[in-house]
């Protein structure tokens, strides 16, 4: 498999940050197929090891845990009110399609309209889109509380987006490239390295967080990490030189800046091997290596990955981009 058939085999698992069950499975799946060591701490983050030994020097840490909503209330009719899982742009959600995750499993189709969705009835329904005016429309025969609790629907329920993932010639675009974009190269990765194609010179361990997008996936690692680097979407846009034909080094992000040193490592990897990278400042954004300098690990941190357009709504990346990721990543751990 290459690593857009990975990522959109991710993509088709529903997985919700601290709603990663099933995707874990499909991890562990994986590290069986190709004889991995491999754990599962106590918050769900899986640690796949390729040396053979539980334990590594150097993390490459991505996340599986995506955006979602959860069911704040039910309502008198029939409609389910909602808050956010992480921080799905609002604007993007009306008209999206979902699934409903009850407690026992049952699942129920739907589709988020804001509480004015119609041009010929409600004056307002260009409004300005708040999750106060958000709910969801079931697929279902309901019109009362009673009706929905009849169906196991209640507080707390999960809520799953539609991806709408599209794979082209030379672009991806789907909701939730963030991460599993990433998690998808890091797949490819390890069985590449299953096959003989990748030698890892490097001690190391690939962990698959599932608490990302809400700022504490690898708060906590092991003691034998000495670095982190974290594969992550990068920012595409406004005062940032990256695009989604390049990896990107982020230099700093909102938690601070990363390691000077280690940038400059990947920095002159990437002019060696004349793989188009940049390096960018993301003032709006954190990741697992800025959760693992929180949380107080001694390490060093840096953070790398393909531009990603419109993070947090439907977003698009390129395969170049990818490959650029990819390569930079490769000689890294190829590299003593």
């Amino acid at each position: 498999m290459n690593v857009f058939e990975y990522t959109k085999e991710l993509l088709s698992i529903n997985s919700p940050t601290g709603f990663c069950n099933e995707i874990n499975a499909y991890l562990i799946e994986f590290s069986n197929r190709y004889n991995f060591d491999y754990k599962q701490n106590n918050k769900g983050n899986i640690y796949i090891y390729p040396n053979g030994v539980k334990q590594g020097s150097t993390l490459v840490a991505t996340h599986v845990d995506t955006l979602g909503l959860i069911v704040t209330s039910l309502k008198e009719n029939a409609r389910l009110t909602v808050d956010k899982l992480g921080g799905p742009i609002l604007a993007t959600l009306p008209g999206e399609y979902v699934t409903v995750i009850c407690r026992d499993g049952r699942k129920y189709r739907g589709t988020i309209q804001t509480t004015s969705p119609a041009a010929h009835v409600h004056p307002k329904a260009s409004d300005k889109v708040e999750i106060e005016n958000l709910e969801i429309v079931l697929d279902v025969q309901a019109s009362t509380i009673e009706d929905l609790e009849k169906l196991g629907l209640q507080n707390g329920d999960i809520i799953c987006l539609d991806t709408k993932t599209e794979v082209n010639d030379e672009f991806i675009k789907s909701r939730f490239l963030d991460n599993k974009l990433c998690a998808g190269l890091c797949l490819f990765m390890l069985e590449e390295f299953s096959k003989g194609n990748v030698k890892f010179e490097k001690n190391v361990v690939f962990g698959f967080s599932t608490y990302e997008e809400v700022g504490h996936g690898m708060s906590h690692i092991d003691d034998s990490v000495s670095e982190i680097l974290a594969l992550d979407m990068a920012c595409v846009g406004l005062h940032l030189s990256g695009n989604e034909e390049k990896v990107s080094i982020c230099a700093k992000d909102s938690s601070g800046p990363y390691d000077y040193n280690f940038i400059s490592e990947l920095a002159n990897i990437s002019k060696l091997e004349k793989i188009d990278y940049e390096i960018d400042v993301y003032p709006m954004y954190g990741s697992d290596a800025s959760a693992a300098l929180r949380g107080g690990n001694d390490i060093r941190a840096a953070l790398i990955g393909p531009g990603v357009y419109a993070s947090h709504g439907v977003e698009r990346s390129h395969q170049k981009g990818v490959l650029n990721t990819f390569n930079l990543l490769k000689t890294y751990l190829e590299t003593k």
